[in-house]
């Protein structure tokens, strides 16, 4: 609740009036709680314009990537780019004005930005679960080689997402209204002062009717490409462990075979000393290849591992607490300000997944040398800080003095 000076456009009722017309509960957002939540709409969309805008020129210039992780790229940037600059121009405009539930941006976009809201979500998730799907069948069919989807056929697929996506959306557009308000403000100290009445704009759609919207995206679309995702990319990670602990074992039994090899020949009679030394420089040279080629590959086989791991988690984490939410309030009767709170809270939480995407789908390479360096540089920071520690700590205590061999040795003698 704001206490400040009533704007124009305000009535004065008494108190047992209030109830016979239609109202809204205001709220009010701190300085604190308005400059740090702008700040982090602000940094995100920054981050994420930047990173999506760089997705799209690699996977236009790359021509190395192949067409249907292409097309993903495509789908993920700009689906991301709708996402979040639509929650960008909601929040901010909430953030900067007077009242926050209100609606300043007029009528036509009270249907504009509903309706790519949900298409960017839809795309968004629907194209992560098409990359998974295609790592699963990269793996599943890699000896047979039969999963390689042409140009054409990825194009379509694309068409026929994005054509889908627009389809169910279509609801969103109709079902929010531009419509008059009054918002109650009461005043905390003296709650008998008359109740003063605002009048305002809001954008939305009925309680049931969003309710039931929502609740069939979530049931039947949402929830599933979410089971799909974790799914596929589990199957992937499972995978890469079953063929981390493949190349250990091979590896090992490798170097089992030369060295019984070496111990045959030895039992035919070979004593040259030469043929002898020969023998065990090329078998020294052969274990250190295999340690290394196993190392080396271990090293990739676990990277790709905690890479897939930090997908699902990421995607967890920043995607399910806001539909998760949302589908809660349709069903919550309370009017304070938490659940508002809530909103903005997850919302800003749910565009981090358009600033990460890129670094984990487009710069997965340049993101984990990135983060390699900086953890070095963390655990050099922190050897030097320790050393820093341990002398000032020796410096300040003191320590007994060595006792000499000849006081030892008069010590033995009493």
């Amino acid at each position: 609740m704001i206490e400040s000076q009533v704007p124009s456009g305000t009535n004065r009722i008494e108190a047992d009036q209030a109830h016979k017309l239609p109202y809204y509960h205001e709220f009010d957002l701190s300085v604190l709680q308005r400059a740090i939540m702008s700040i982090a709409v602000i940094i995100l969309t920054i981050f994420s314009i930047i990173g999506n805008v760089a997705t799209l020129v690699v996977a236009i210039r790359s021509r190395k990537v192949r067409p249907l992780f292409r097309t993903c790229l495509f789908s993920l940037a700009f689906s991301d780019m709708i996402s979040v600059m639509v929650t960008a121009v909601n929040y901010l405009t909430a953030f900067f004005s007077q009242i926050p539930q209100l609606w300043y941006l007029g009528p036509r976009l009270c249907h504009i930005l509903p309706f790519f809201k949900i298409i960017g979500n839809l795309v968004n998730s629907a194209t992560l679960v098409g990359i998974s799907l295609d790592r699963y069948l990269s793996v599943r069919y890699a000896m047979k080689s039969s999963w390689e989807p042409g140009p054409k056929s990825c194009f379509l697929l694309a068409f026929a997402v994005w054509g889908v996506s627009i389809a169910i959306a279509v609801p969103s557009y109709t079902a929010y209204e531009h419509y008059q308000v009054n918002i109650i403000r009461t005043d905390k100290k003296n709650s008998s002062d008359p109740i003063l009445v605002t009048t305002g704009f809001m954008c939305g759609a009925p309680k049931a009717v969003n309710a039931r919207y929502y609740m069939t995206l979530f049931c039947i679309l949402f929830f599933p490409m979410v089971v799909a995702f974790i799914w596929f990319n589990s199957f992937l990670a499972l995978d890469i462990w079953k063929r981390r602990k493949g190349i250990t074992s091979s590896a090992d039994s490798s170097a089992a075979e030369i060295q019984k090899t070496s111990r045959d020949n030895n039992k035919e009679g070979t004593t040259d000393a030469q043929a002898q030394s020969t023998t065990n420089v090329s078998n020294t040279e052969t274990n250190t290849g295999y340690k290394q080629t196993r190392a080396n590959r271990e090293r990739r086989q676990l990277r790709m591992f905690c890479v897939v791991i930090l997908l699902i988690i990421t995607y967890m984490i920043l995607k399910l607490p806001e539909w998760i939410f949302l589908i809660a309030t349709f069903y919550s009767r309370s009017r304070s300000q938490n659940p508002w709170l809530m909103q903005f809270a997850f919302g800003i939480v749910s565009m981090g997944s358009s600033v990460t995407n890129p670094l984990l789908y487009a710069f997965v390479t340049q993101t984990i040398e990135y983060l390699q360096d900086l953890y070095r540089s963390c655990q050099r920071l922190c050897c030097i800080l320790c050393d820093r520690g341990t002398r000032a700590l020796s410096s300040v205590i003191i320590l007994p003095e060595p006792i000499s061999d000849i006081q030892q040795i008069s010590g033995n003698g009493r």
